[in-house]
């Protein structure tokens, strides 16, 4: 069957037409003739009716793949023709125009070879993906606890989850409730999926999607951040960046990981501020093309084409890329944005509502896992390499994670209390400045109850600070390194006299002296400066045995006054003190029998 499909494919981005081309000959699929728009599209129709089936972009100059669409359902010869639209923007809205005017079927971009397969196939048998159960059928371990399914993919910003794991593998924690499965996934919108048709409880995911999916009837409820700030603005090296600033991104294109992200609504605002058009729909009035990419092909796509001005994405990947020389830095998301929400833990309703104490025990453990990031980022560095990368593909080293979870500025995991106002700034921006999205009921979809009790009701949380204004520095960062010389210069140098050439030797020997002096300074520099730091980790060792003391001390303050609660008979208040005790020490002996003697 795969031999007699031919295959029209309409792309308008060259780089994403070339992959996708690939991905179609690696699946088997041989015969596959691609054209950049739609009015090659139905050019190409008109010249070759043998076309059996159809993938299109629906964002394109001239004309749009809704153009084609309705064109084919319009001709006798292509009216079952199996027709699939790719789209980027990922709108219900915009999918119920399609289904009117007689789609088959969508793939919401960036996809890959699976999820294309899958659809093809689900296309050709007629047979629709089936949705999940009628009623959620909660899962139960062989120890009788309660599975949680919990999507994400193989970013840092989900770097809580793969610390969590790791703690409860290890027995750093223990969970009397629930048991974890983690559910990698390659993108984003396999991540959406999964929560729409149930197969997972929960997942980390931006948190304009959840808000978008929440919109559009999924029961969601946004229970805790995954992280703050982590985010990274990139451009490419080459071009000549100077003021005005905003003209070494117009008429090129820039990279966004989903049109429901962070990334895209600090994008937008940065090169807004700059004097910059940008948007994901292409036309006359926009300068700049937002495309939506996989986050981990960007830095592919900016090495091979000068046509993207750069990228915006979660960590570590913006730093390999400058590692790599094929970017500069810009700026990292909490400079623009300090302390912004990106990514948050979502949960199935059904869960939050019938599944209570589990889902208590895991916000727990997930703050304390964010805790454990920020305090050790060094060990956190080392998880997180065999957490990202798996399949040891990427090339991770935990001295870079390290960098990225100690970069100010950057990610940050001690308090991930989900602060509505900060995701009122989110939608509103979206919705008012760049009619993305829609407005939701946030005192329904954020849920902090268990937040509130895992945190404590007198925790101080980071204030959001969101500037308007762009701060020079982010303008002004990371010029070109200066270029080694060419070795040109030095032959043309030999054909000169040869006093001369004497000369120039003894002046080079000169400075060659007086660098070497300088070296050695430095050198004795930084031998004072590696005392000074051995000394500080000393200092901090015992500052680490003094607070690990002090925290025992407090923890049996805190127990015998919930015993002293209790003679007063006031229950509720020694039960609040101990769970209190149990999320800072979830391994207190004494607090667990103090509890276990009260709920009895």
């Amino acid at each position: 069957m795969t031999q007699k499909l031919k295959i029209l494919l309409a792309e308008d981005a060259s780089t994403m037409r070339m992959i996708e081309k690939k991905i179609l000959n690696d699946l088997g699929y041989p015969n596959v003739v691609a054209v950049r728009n739609g009015a090659e599209a139905i050019q190409m129709l008109q010249k070759d009716p043998e076309i059996n089936f159809i993938i299109s972009d629906w964002n394109m100059p001239e004309k749009t793949g809704l153009d084609v669409l309705i064109w084919v359902r319009s001709q006798k010869a292509f009216e079952t023709v199996p027709f699939l639209m790719a789209t980027a923007q990922a709108d219900k809205s915009q999918e119920h125009k399609a289904v009117e005017a007689g789609v088959s079927g969508f793939i919401p971009k960036p996809f890959d070879g699976a999820e294309l397969a899958d659809k093809i196939q689900e296309m050709l048998t007629l047979k629709p993906k089936e949705s999940g159960a009628s009623e959620t059928v909660f899962e139960k371990t062989d120890a009788g606890k309660l599975l949680l399914k919990i999507a994400h993919i193989q970013i840092t910003d989900h770097l809580v989850l793969g610390v969590l794991k790791h703690m409860l593998d290890q027995k750093m924690v223990q969970a009397a409730h629930y048991e974890l499965s983690l559910q990698r996934f390659p993108g984003w919108n396999p991540v959406g999926q999964s929560l729409e048709d149930k197969s997972v409880a929960g997942a980390c995911i931006l948190a304009p999607m959840a808000m978008d999916l929440f919109h559009f009837g999924v029961p969601l409820r946004i229970v805790l951040l995954a992280h703050r700030n982590g985010s990274i603005f990139v451009r490419h090296v080459k071009g000549d960046y100077q003021k005005p600033y905003g003209d070494f991104f117009k008429g090129r294109s820039f990279l966004i990981p989903h049109k429901m992200s962070i990334h895209h609504m600090l994008s937008h605002l940065f090169l807004t501020k700059i004097g910059c058009h940008p948007h994901l729909a292409k036309g006359d009035e926009y300068d700049i093309e937002f495309e939506v990419a996989p986050p981990i092909q960007m830095p592919e796509f900016l090495k091979k084409s000068e046509k993207n001005a750069g990228f915006m994405v979660a960590e570590p990947i913006g730093s390999k890329s400058i590692a790599a020389g094929i970017a500069n830095l810009q700026f990292f998301s909490g400079e623009l944005w300090e302390n912004h929400p990106c990514c948050v833990v979502a949960l199935r309703q059904e869960y939050v509502e019938e599944q209570a104490e589990a889902v208590q025990e895991l916000t727990g453990h997930l703050i304390h896992a964010g805790k454990f990031i920020a305090d050790h980022p060094d060990k956190a560095a080392e998880v997180a390499v065999s957490f990202l990368d798996p399949e040891k593909k990427a090339g991770l080293k935990a001295a870079l994670i390290e960098k990225v979870l100690t970069q100010p500025g950057g990610i940050t995991t001690r308090d991930l209390y989900p602060t509505r106002e900060d995701f009122a700034i989110m939608q509103q921006y979206m919705v008012n400045e760049m009619g993305v999205g829609n407005l939701v009921d946030l005192d329904t979809l954020v849920y902090t109850e268990f937040a509130d009790a895992a945190y404590g009701k007198d925790m101080k949380h980071p204030k959001s600070k969101f500037k308007k204004t762009i701060p020079q520095k982010l303008l002004e960062r990371e010029k070109p390194s200066t270029p080694i010389k060419s070795k040109t210069k030095k032959k043309a140098a030999s054909k000169l006299p040869l006093a001369t050439q004497v000369k120039n030797l003894k002046a080079e020997n000169k400075k060659l002296a007086g660098t070497a002096a300088k070296l050695s300074n430095q050198l004795q520099t930084a031998e004072k400066t590696i005392e000074a730091l051995e000394e500080m980790q000393r200092r901090k060792e015992q500052m680490e045995a003094t607070r690990i003391l002090l925290q025992k001390r407090a923890l049996g303050f805190l127990n015998n006054a919930a015993v002293a609660l209790y003679e007063a008979e006031a229950d509720t208040e020694a039960r609040d003190v101990l769970h209190q005790v149990l999320i800072l020490d979830p391994e207190n002996k004494t607090a667990r029998e103090n509890l276990a003697l009260l709920e009895s």
